[in-house]
């Protein structure tokens, strides 16, 4: 099949100048429209749209007002909203696909979510969240009960036997929930500090990533992980769990991914576990959070940049757990997050024009 020469770029979502410049370089027509008011008649004439989370602008209809469109790409790592399109979900409920290849950035998080897991993890291992906020209530020095206080007995007792205020990341093993982009690179970092990967995924064995990556980052070929595990396969899960001192999990929001995190799977891990949270927060509720936060040899703690409902309502209890990191779904909202995604953008446009297919293809169907 003759590789398609993309001569027409439909740009529906805010970029900086650098990043239009480079749009322009890359095609030789562009229409930009950040407020998503491209006129249909523009529209008709793209190959290919770079577009907000929802994708296809709000007042497209029908897919037949995009009858040249070959790709459409996402400048966000998700394809949730998108697969709700009214344009598309018609066609997706009777099992059919748009007839246009579809993609997210994934990859542009790969600097600053993994930044995030592990600032997260040492917060909760060095109970920095206690020290913070007892300074800046108390405004005194605290002592180590200050600081312990009712979370002493949310570690290790050869912890607190010693007045240790901290735990060291070196020797636990983290259980990685899904190895993709963001994944691999956490892997990657986690490993400097001595630890052990172990890494679940669908199908339970290595995977080279033909995506995006910039050098020096990331797991290309999947070599980090001591050991893989099939998120299909619930015996050898236990295993996986029951191995992990720190849960991070990066799973998609699909059907399949919703509520999959039960209170009884994160039971099974390692006594005074943490769990660390970057993907949907539909993975797991947040009673069950709770639960295993207060159980006996539980959860030392949570680190939640997404919640289940998303947003917390106000005066949920997780905002005043004392072992409970929640930030408002920003941990990838970091300095060159969008000019990454344009990177992203031309890896997979110019593989399309190479004729290799893009990097990093979402299953209609799949949904993700």
């Amino acid at each position: 099949m003759t590789a398609p020469t993309l001569q027409t770029l439909g740009a529906t979502c805010p970029l900086s100048d650098k990043s239009l410049a480079q749009l322009r370089a890359l095609f030789p027509t562009v229409h930009y429209y950040p407020k998503e008011d491209i006129p249909l008649e523009l529209l008709a004439q793209c190959d290919v749209l770079y577009a907000n989370p929802g994708g296809l602008p709000p007042h497209v209809t029908d897919i037949a007002q995009v009858p040249r469109l070959v790709h459409l790409q996402l400048r966000c790592a998700g394809a949730d909203k998108v697969l709700q399109h009214p344009a598309l979900r018609p066609l997706l409920d009777q099992g059919k696909e748009p007839p246009f290849t579809l993609a997210t950035s994934s990859g542009l998080h790969t600097i600053a979510i993994p930044q995030y897991i592990i600032g997260t993890a040492l917060a909760l291992y060095h109970r920095l969240q206690q020290q913070i906020l007892f300074t800046k209530n108390e405004k005194r020095w605290p002592s180590h009960a200050d600081v312990v206080g009712d979370t002493g007995d949310w570690f290790p007792p050869s912890v607190n036997e010693y007045n240790y205020y901290g735990r060291s990341l070196r020797g636990r093993t983290v259980g990685m929930l899904g190895y993709g982009h963001i994944a691999r690179e956490a892997a990657r970092l986690f490993q400097t500090f001595g630890c052990t990967i172990l890494a679940a995924n669908t199908a339970g064995k290595p995977r080279v990533d033909e995506g995006f990556f910039y050098p020096g980052t990331g797991d290309k070929d999947g070599h980090i992980p001591q050991a893989y595990y099939s998120t299909a396969d619930e015996e050898g899960m236990k295993d996986f769990y029951r191995k992990t001192d720190i849960l991070v999990a990066s799973l998609p929001g699909t059907e399949k991914t919703k509520g999959y995190l039960t209170e009884d799977k994160l039971a099974l891990l390692k006594p005074y576990a943490a769990f660390i949270n970057v993907g949907r927060g539909s993975l797991v509720s947040s009673e069950a959070l709770l639960a295993r936060l207060n159980a006996k040899e539980g959860m030392c703690g949570v680190a939640l940049d997404v919640t289940n409902p998303e947003p917390l309502p106000a005066g949920h209890p997780l905002y005043s757990h004392p072992r409970a990191i929640i930030t408002p779904h920003v941990s990838g909202v970091g300095e060159g997050e969008f000019e990454i995604a344009v990177d992203v953008f031309e890896f997979n446009v110019q593989r399309l024009r190479d004729g290799e297919g893009i990097g990093h293809p979402v299953g209609w169907l799949r949904g993700y």
